[in-house]
């Protein structure tokens, strides 16, 4: 999968490596090393210090940092300590609540997650409503429910430029063509 995504032009890889819930593993971090040269987000529910020397022993090139589940002074240290060992970290919002704490701790990434995590629907709308909260400096992600180039533009008027695109790549039969589809390049 990760020679495909830097087939297709993939500018980055999110690993999955919580094993309980998402059948992830710290080893996919340094597989996808050894296959591209891509950069690697490592999804998981980083909630000790101790993962982010583990990310970057492994080869991330950022870690993901869910607002909802940090408060705001762990959030704080994670994402000074993430800069310490030259990590990227991308602050996930879900809500306002989400937001608030992203901006006070100064998030320069902030990931919009579009999943309702009460009923798993995606509402590409949610990136729009959030990202006008959010001040012009940060770096914007949009996260779940993309699906199209269409998508893509949509959420592009909303200033985001950058989409974390898992569900559609991985089930797409060709992923390396889907990832072309979804930059609006034609075959």
């Amino acid at each position: 999968m990760a020679r495909a995504y830097e087939a297709g032009g993939a500018a980055a890889i999110s690993v999955l490596t919580e094993p309980n819930f998402f059948d992830g593993d710290l080893a996919h971090l340094s597989e996808a090393r050894g296959a591209s040269a891509l950069l690697l987000l490592q999804k998981d529910f980083i909630i000790d210090e101790y993962q982010l020397f583990k990310a970057k022993f492994y080869h991330a090139d950022a870690v993901l940092l869910i607002a909802s589940v940090l408060d705001v002074e762990t959030l704080s240290t994670f994402g000074r300590l993430a800069q310490e060992l030259n990590l990227d970290a991308i602050v996930e919002v879900h809500d306002l609540a989400d937001v608030k704490k992203a901006i006070d701790v100064d998030a320069k990434i902030i990931g919009i997650n579009n999943r309702d995590l009460k009923t798993f629907a995606t509402d590409l709308n949610h990136s729009q409503r959030l990202a006008a909260l959010i001040p012009d400096d940060v770096v914007l992600i949009s996260a779940s429910g993309v699906e199209s180039h269409a998508d893509i533009e949509a959420l592009a008027r909303s200033r985001i430029k950058i989409f974390l695109v898992g569900k559609a790549i991985v089930r797409a039969p060709d992923p390396t063509q889907k990832i072309k589809e979804l930059r609006g390049e034609t075959t």
